[in-house]
């Protein structure tokens, strides 16, 4: 007998829209760059994704 099973999932991303980069974009750049703002993440942003095995 096989089993059906479905999944959703939802996740929230940088909720109170902070720009910020990850240090392993930047490391190599100086503090006073102005390239520093093509690093920054993505403000508010969500994914959900559904799988559905059978």
């Amino acid at each position: 007998m096989s089993r059906v099973t479905q999944v959703c999932r939802r996740a929230f991303f940088n909720v109170t829209d902070e720009t910020y980069t990850h240090w392993v974009d930047v490391r190599d750049l100086s503090a006073t760059s102005s390239v520093v703002d093509a690093f920054t993440q993505p403000g508010r942003n969500f994914k959900i994704s559904f799988n559905y095995h059978f």
